[in-house]
């Protein structure tokens, strides 16, 4: 655990800086699932939901 934690907070840190693709957003998708950052997680909110919310952001600036 003295490992782990770090890491999951630089992790979960990454995954709220907002996504600029679609790679990125699969990227964040992938180290959620990959390293369990729920269960690590000490953040009030759903890490999924910021990953949803880039891929509307990112799918409302491919049509305009």
């Amino acid at each position: 655990m003295k490992y782990i934690r770090p890491l999951a907070k630089a992790a979960i840190d990454l995954v709220q800086i907002p996504a600029p693709d679609l790679s990125a957003a699969m990227f964040k998708v992938d180290l959620i699932e990959r390293d369990d950052l729920e269960v690590y997680a000490n953040f009030d909110g759903n890490l999924f939901q910021i990953v949803v919310d880039d891929m509307k952001r990112i799918a409302g600036t491919a049509y305009n």
